[in-house]
């Protein structure tokens, strides 16, 4: 419903509407002054305030029977729930009751920004399954015909193909986007820019992408200092500094990404800025401002993934402390006889070793604290697909039908419904007969739709319920042969290097990261 908007004079002008609305105890008017200042309040003020408003929005739009603007709160309560609370499993339900009043109306414009919304729920989480969001949500803003329904499915497409390492095509669409953000007056129109810098770093082009982010970080300082877009472009410019060994303007850049983060509530690239310091400063040979980086790092993942790690910081600084101190005796045994000599030369072998000990120590609390937060990552993913498979079948959230999308439909019915995965003997035969078609034609179709071959596809299945037993503490007792058989494959040697090769970890380490999470 919003386009081309003064989000400052928007919030000033709706506080005059919902104050009127309330005094005159006008219900309709109150509903779109709520949705008006909650969409504002999210842009120029304080989150908190923008949850309640479109809350208020929803609850009036209701009253009135507004699917319209049901719809449209619901999508901002999605957002909300998404970029600053984190919690995916609500801004997912959200997003969907959003589809479901759309789809009612069948109005492009909210349908194609819910869609939008959805491909950065997967985005976020680093899944080109999003793209698929993406490019429905591109083709309603070409049907729709209007600019402002084009640009930002053009900027997640960009994001969506970048993270899926097909920089031509984001490249492409982050172009497509600045070329609309330049010829007409958008809410956002610096979003393009920032995208465009960092593909543009992607590709080695860092003049290029300097240039971009610049224009974008000018643009944005002037018409908007409080706004995350800004805090991003801060963060994309730190990248490219580091990744061109600036690494004194990376930090610069990274601190004040850290503020403004602050300063909103946003709480979601914390991580990622405190790692790139992290790296920063250990380039730099400033090993306490890396470990403190470090630390913040691992307090943010903490906090969103509850995971109970304190001691690394203290025990990564106690490596540290026991090398330097061994060093210094080290120097000070140069000086003396023959026999000190000696000392010194065990004090450094040791030495040698307390650094090794303690690499191969932080490297492997690193590929515990990594392999939990995988582990979260698919719990997390399972909880998504589990509602998503909800909507299958509504015809108003799904996008044009076709033959090939149908048999896979069918096939995918069959592994999700009937579990057809669990059967050892399943075949490209037996599965085209069960369809009624040829195995060609259905490994052309898996192919097409999911861009792995047959195989891979009914693994990943199977894969998935060896997860969902292995993160189960009722099946504890269950040996790793025992989950293989039960989750379709023929042999726990080949269960073993298909769940490696899929989760990134052997069976035995994701049970034992899943349990660490759950305690």
């Amino acid at each position: 419903m919003l386009q081309n908007l003064d989000y400052v004079g928007l919030r000033h002008t709706s506080r005059r509407l919902y104050d009127k609305a309330v005094s005159e105890k006008d219900s309709r008017l109150a509903a779109y002054a709520s949705y008006y200042l909650a969409a504002s309040e999210l842009k120029t003020g304080s989150v908190e305030s923008a949850r309640r408003h479109a809350a208020a929005a929803d609850s009036l739009a209701a009253i009135s029977g507004n699917d319209t603007l049901r719809a449209s709160s619901l999508n901002v309560l999605g957002i909300i729930a998404n970029e600053y609370s984190r919690n995916n499993a609500l801004a997912l339900g959200y997003y969907l009751k959003a589809l479901d009043y759309a789809g009612r109306i069948d109005y492009n414009p909210v349908l194609g920004g819910i869609y939008s919304n959805i491909s950065l729920l997967f985005i976020s989480h680093n899944d080109t399954a999003g793209l698929r969001y993406c490019k429905e949500s591109y083709r309603i803003g070409k049907e729709t015909g209007r600019p402002e329904n084009l640009y930002y499915p053009a900027c997640n497409l960009a994001s969506a193909y970048q993270l899926s390492g097909n920089l031509s095509e984001a490249y492409r669409f982050a172009s497509e986007a600045v070329a609309i953000s330049d010829k007409h007056s958008l809410g956002q129109p610096d979003l393009a820019r920032i995208i465009l810098g960092s593909v543009l770093g992607c590709m080695g082009k860092e003049k290029e992408a300097l240039a971009s982010l610049d224009r974008a970080i000018t643009s944005l300082e002037e018409r908007n200092p409080s706004s995350s877009l800004l805090a991003q472009a801060y963060f994309e410019k730190a990248r490219i500094y580091s990744g061109i060994g600036d690494f004194q303007a990376s930090n610069r850049f990274c601190a004040k990404a850290l503020r403004l983060s602050d300063e909103l509530g946003n709480r979601s690239p914390l991580s990622e800025i405190y790692a790139l310091m992290g790296d920063n400063y250990r380039s730099l040979g400033d090993y306490t401002a890396a470990l403190e980086a470090i630390g913040n790092e691992n307090r943010v993942l903490r906090s969103t993934v509850k995971v109970q790690d304190e001691t690394i910081h203290r025990e990564i600084s106690r490596a540290f402390d026991l090398i330097r101190k061994e060093k210094q005796l080290a120097l000070r045994d140069v000086e003396i006889s023959l026999h000190r000599q000696r000392i010194g030369i065990l004090i450094a072998a040791l030495v040698v070793m307390a650094g090794v000990l303690a690499l191969v120590y932080r490297n492997y609390r690193k590929e515990r604290a990594l392999n939990r937060r995988i582990v979260s990552q698919y719990m997390e993913q399972d909880n998504l697909e589990e509602k998503l498979s909800e909507t299958r079948g509504k015809k108003s959230c799904e996008p044009s039908d076709s033959t090939d999308q149908a048999i896979f439909d069918s096939m995918s019915s069959l592994m999700e419904t009937e579990r057809i995965y669990l059967d050892k003997g399943l075949t490209r035969d037996s599965l085209a007969e069960r369809l009624g078609t040829n195995r060609t034609y259905i490994t052309k179709i898996v192919k097409g739709n999911t861009g792995l071959t047959l195989p891979q596809w009914i693994n990943r299945y199977r894969v998935k319920h060896a997860r969902l037993i292995l993160s189960d503490p009722a099946k504890g007792g269950m040996s790793v042969k025992d989950i293989a058989d039960a989750s379709g494959f023929s042999n726990v040697s080949t269960f073993n290097v298909v769940f490696k090769e899929s989760v990134g970890m052997s069976p035995t380490a994701y049970r034992r990261s899943a349990s660490e999470l759950q305690e």
